[in-house]
């Protein structure tokens, strides 16, 4: 088997497994757990949604690549409207850079 067959098939066992009682309890208190252990990020978010969805702020391309699929990278949450633009392997890139 390979290494994507086992990911399609470890994923394939996590959903089903979330659409049990017990799975769907599991991610409830694993989100109640990140939330409670995050209010900072949440709360940026949070903010940040509501300008882009007002258009207050516009999205842009990924700041590395120029991809238009950007996601929003927080340097500061206590800065919620200052964001990066970054690609999802440009901003996995960046977090995989600080942790070496």
């Amino acid at each position: 088997m390979t290494t994507m067959t086992r990911r399609k098939s470890h994923l394939a066992a996590q959903k089903r497994y979330r659409q049990t009682p017990d799975g769907r309890e599991q991610a409830r208190k694993q989100s109640e757990k990140y939330r409670n252990n995050n209010p900072l990020k949440i709360r940026a978010r949070q903010i940040l949604y509501n300008a882009l969805r007002r258009g207050d702020i516009k999205k842009a391309p990924c700041e590395d690549c120029g991809s238009d699929k950007a996601q929003a990278h927080h340097e500061d949450y206590s800065r919620p409207l200052d964001v990066k633009w970054k690609c999802a392997r440009c901003h996995t890139d960046h977090h995989l850079g600080d942790a070496k």
